[in-house]
């Protein structure tokens, strides 16, 4: 059983790269990523007008897109105290 292991490990070895990995970060334009709408064109406007009035109101799913939902957060103050 140690061959297929060693095997394994030589496939592994192969994929690798041991180069310096170039991770700053791309700023720009060319750069950026086109993310796809969840809701439908007219779904947005309307709730852009009046949300209200939209019929997209009785619609959670998308309300809760056009708008966002809730993100509760919390400080924690997490210093120890010297008690001398």
């Amino acid at each position: 059983m140690g061959s297929i292991e060693e095997n394994d490990n030589d496939i592994f070895m192969e994929h690798a790269s041991f180069e310096v990995l170039d991770l700053n970060p791309k700023i720009g334009h060319e750069y950026q990523a086109e993310i796809p709408s969840m809701i439908k064109k007219s779904e947005e406007l309307s709730l852009r007008m009046n949300p209200a009035d939209s019929e997209a109101m009785h619609d959670n799913r998308s309300l809760s897109f056009a708008i966002g939902l809730p993100i509760p957060v919390t400080w924690i103050h997490n210093e120890m105290e010297d008690s001398g």
